[in-house]
């Protein structure tokens, strides 16, 4: 994987250096950063309900327990900051 990541590490800072190429590599800057704002559209909802769920089945309590306030503060909060940056 490693050896991958290097490849084309490597493949685009040499398509850079070649001035014909700079209209594909902007689609392809394009194309990448779709795809992956794609997979946070995906990923994050699944990840926010799955811990939402977690918080729910848990033994009903009569106030919020010291576990759940650190699991709010500790997981649902990075993840609602990295949903709107």
């Amino acid at each position: 994987m490693l050896v991958g990541v290097a490849g084309g590490v490597v493949l685009g800072l040499g398509a850079r250096a070649v001035p014909t190429l700079t209209p594909l590599i902007d689609v392809a800057d394009v194309v990448g950063t779709v795809f992956i704002n794609g997979i946070r559209m995906v990923v994050m909802p699944l990840v926010l309900g799955l811990l939402i769920a977690g918080l729910g089945a848990q033994a009903p309590v009569p106030f919020p327990s010291r576990l759940r306030w650190r699991l709010v503060a500790v997981a649902l909060l990075p993840l609602l900051a990295a949903m709107f940056t």
